[in-house]
């Protein structure tokens, strides 16, 4: 007997045409409610009304100058009750359970004539899957008036999961009092459901062979629970193989298509990827056209195949068509495919104000840290320092930077040294961040560096301690003289210094002649203060150049090195030679 149910009509009402446009009538769309086939345990799991709740909200979304209107009829009076509305299209929905799997299936009519224009389907395991496959579908059945194919949308869960195997047999079956021909069939159906993932309707036979035999039968309920686990199973595989034939044809007519855009093909085969995986959606790239277009497919395949380089690709595509999300999305997908620097890029661009998602931000650079990213790590390091998007914690922070100055970030290693517990690791860590290409490292570690004599420092030292006593304390004398002249040179340009800035100060207040005075935003002029005050200027002035000048010329010249002198004499048996020789 036919099960009459309540409908709530959602009337759709498209927005009106441009001014330029030639008028025509709006389009109105009858949008009905969610027709739930679920037994009461299961609709404690998903409302039916919400759900349809959520199929008008993305009905509004889809048109958001639309006015939408309601109503209601008993029995099977869709396609009426739309006509008296109006409406120029219907959309009807259907909820059903199978074992594991949730199926909503959507199908748009003509009101005219009946007629049957697109379906869609979104399938998922959980609950909180089947509401994002839902509304996928719902988008794909409204797009539909663009393009005439449209690819099932669900979740990625959508095969079922093969039945468990049952546990151990009941204490009650070891018993020599069982009928022998109930032992025998349980055996079999444990030996058929071996192969149950590929005959899953064998398996449930057999263990309904179990479960209706009369006599002493231990297994009955064991073999009742798993024949309907079985059935269920079977239900699933079917619907599912159902979905995957009508999608693979609908996909088959699409991709060909001159009339279709680029962007809605590819989109229709990477869904269709998604839904029943890439070695059934690679097969078909042979039906679009050769070219461009083949080669985008491809490598948009190659993507959810989890090849992070064909991500990348798709993601500097999408950069230079100017469209942000999609880049983005695409190198959340090479990271999630093992790209160190996608995540780095990815977790940068989430932090930033216009595409801000901390959360997705910060977990896609620590997989990037995790992946030994050194811009990851620093990046990461400076989250933490800053409390971006999280707690501050300057105990992550610091860890993070150890990681980034591991893997190459020179200026990581410098900021760690700040913190060093000693001046040796200090040191070391300015030596690391230089050899990492950070130029203040280097200049740091140039400065830090104890200074050690070199080789010929050393044999220079060791030959001047060979030398004649007299030959070395006339070398130190040269040095005590040489010191002195760089101390009275230094002295000198000190002495002129002073003196300069004396003669500013007096200057400044009042020391000299018609001098401008500047301060803050006013210009006085000072007047003579008297002779007195003016040589005093002079004079310092005077001093201040001589000094100066002095001081400079003493640390720029050398002195001339002292001619040698020889004297020879003649002693009774030898010739004696002293003095500086040459």
């Amino acid at each position: 007997m036919k099960t009459l149910w309540m409908a709530s009509v959602m009337v759709l009402f498209s927005a009106a045409a441009d001014a330029a446009a030639v008028a025509r009538k709006s389009q109105v769309i009858a949008v009905l409610e969610v027709r739930s086939r679920l037994v009461a345990a299961d609709r404690k799991l998903i409302d039916g009304a919400g759900l349809s709740a959520q199929i008008r909200d993305v009905a509004r979304r889809a048109a958001p100058e639309a006015r939408i209107a309601g109503d209601e009829c008993p029995g099977d009076c869709e396609l009426r009750a739309a006509r008296e509305l109006g409406a120029d299209r219907l959309l009807r929905s259907e909820l059903l359970r199978a074992d594991n799997a949730f199926l909503v299936s959507f199908a748009l009519y003509d009101t005219a004539g009946g007629k049957l224009l697109s379906t869609s389907s979104a399938i998922a395991t959980t609950p909180e899957e089947l509401s994002e496959a839902v509304e996928g579908a719902v988008v794909d059945l409204f797009r539909m008036q663009e393009d005439s194919i449209v690819v099932i949308s669900m979740g990625p869960n959508g095969v079922p999961d093969v039945p468990q195997p049952p546990g151990p047999l009941p204490e009650s079956a070891v018993d020599f009092g069982v009928d022998p021909r109930v032992l025998v069939a349980y055996d079999n159906a444990r030996t058929v459901e071996g192969k149950g993932r590929e005959r899953p309707d064998e398996a449930a036979a057999a263990w309904r062979e179990v479960a209706e035999m009369d006599g002493k039968n231990p297994f009955r309920e064991l073999a009742d629970t798993r024949a309907l686990q079985w059935e269920n199973y079977a239900d699933t595989r079917r619907a599912y193989q159902a979905q995957l034939d009508s999608d693979t044809a609908r996909l088959r007519k699409l991709l060909p298509q001159a009339t279709a855009s680029e962007a809605t093909r590819i989109d229709a085969l990477v869904r269709f990827a998604r839904a029943y995986g890439v070695e059934n959606a690679s097969p078909m790239l042979p039906l679009l056209p050769a070219g461009a277009l083949r080669e985008r497919a491809e490598t948009a395949l190659g993507c959810e195949a989890r090849d992070a380089s064909k991500c990348l690709l798709m993601a500097h595509a999408a950069d230079e068509a100017k469209d942000g999300k999609g880049a983005l999305e695409y190198l959340d997908q090479a990271c999630l495919a093992g790209s160190a620097e996608a995540c780095a890029e990815a977790g940068n661009r989430w932090l930033r104000p216009a595409t801000r998602d901390a959360a997705r931000g910060i977990a896609a650079l620590q997989r990037g840290c995790a992946l030994m990213s050194a811009t990851a790590c620093a990046r990461l390091a400076k989250v933490y320092e800053e409390g971006d998007g999280t707690n501050s914690n300057a105990l992550l922070a610091g860890e993070m930077r150890d990681k980034a100055c591991a893997a190459g970030d020179g200026k990581s290693c410098r900021q760690r040294a700040c913190s060093a517990e000693s001046d040796d690791r200090a040191l070391q860590l300015w030596q690391m961040g230089c050899s990492r290409g950070d130029a203040t490292s280097c200049a740091l570690a140039h400065l830090a560096a104890p200074q050690t004599s070199t080789p010929a420092d050393a044999s220079a030292s060791s030959q001047a301690a060979k030398k004649d006593p007299v030959q070395v304390a006339l070398s130190a004398e040269a040095n005590k003289s040489r010191v002195a002249r760089e101390r009275l040179g230094a002295t000198l340009v000190g002495v002129g210094v002073i003196a300069a800035a004396g003669v500013g100060f007096m200057l400044t207040h009042g020391g000299g002649e018609d001098f401008g005075d500047h301060w803050g935003r006013h210009y006085v002029t000072q007047a003579n203060r008297g002779a007195s005050s003016r040589g005093m200027v002079y004079a310092l002035g005077a001093a201040a150049l001589l000094a100066g000048g002095a001081g400079v010329a003493i640390l720029l010249t050398r002195p001339e090195p002292e001619k040698p002198r020889v004297s020879v004499g003649i002693a009774p048996g030898a010739l004696l030679i002293s003095g500086t020789l040459p």
